[in-house]
């Protein structure tokens, strides 16, 4: 990987590189471990990017002026369409919570839930016609797109049902998407989910946050 060879100079020190894995998404991550066991993460995009007009960092930037802890950048290639970041760990809050008390979780939960308000209340101001995120929304066609994906990779692919089976959902779709879209928007993360979080250092940080858009 030329991004390693020109940062690290792993021919001078000892290291390795182990792909991570990742869910549904055309990124590939990779961890980068020296000899001294500093370790970083790469997140690796399937082209090159702008970096003056590259979402990701847009709402980096956003998050860390409203206190949303993610994950630190610290060098970015758009010709090769790399992004280095900190290394929170393996500890997503799906797995902490596994073995944590229920003191400890609820406590954990409620950050979460903080996170969701704080995006909505101190970030929603802050998105300028110069940010991707402002052409970005869960509309009634996005919000189909989502219900079909749903349909496809969870009925069909993991559940192994017909795709012309139980066909009443095509009404509940559009009924939901219809409802949805019709109410006033804020900013959302997108993903926000269990696995998109992570418990590094027993705080609470917000990953994989670059299709963050307007949503209910």
């Amino acid at each position: 990987m030329r991004f390693v060879r020109n940062k690290f100079r792993p021919e001078l020190n000892q290291c390795s590189v182990t792909k991570l894995v990742g869910d549904a998404s055309m990124r590939q991550y990779f961890r980068y471990t020296s000899a001294k066991q500093e370790s970083f993460i790469l997140a690796v995009y399937p082209e090159p990017f702008d970096p003056k007009d590259f979402n990701y960092l847009q709402i980096y930037e956003l998050f860390r002026k409203i206190s949303i802890p993610v994950p630190e950048i610290f060098e970015i290639d758009g010709p090769l369409g790399i992004v280095l970041q900190e290394d929170l760990g393996n500890v997503t809050l799906q797995k902490w919570l596994m073995t944590a008390t229920a003191e400890r979780r609820r406590e954990k939960f409620c950050e979460a839930i903080d996170f969701i308000a704080k995006i909505q209340d101190d970030g929603s101001p802050l998105v300028t016609p110069s940010y991707q995120t402002a052409n970005l929304a869960f509309d009634f066609k996005k919000l189909l797109w989502e219900f079909d994906f749903f349909r496809k990779q969870y009925l069909g692919n993991y559940r192994h049902m017909r795709e012309d089976s139980l066909p009443e959902l095509d009404d509940e779709f559009q009924r939901i998407s219809e409802e949805l879209s019709s109410f006033p928007r804020f900013l959302c993360h997108r993903d926000f989910h269990v696995r998109n979080l992570m418990v590094h250092r027993d705080r609470l940080y917000l990953i994989d946050f670059q299709d963050a858009r307007w949503g209910p």
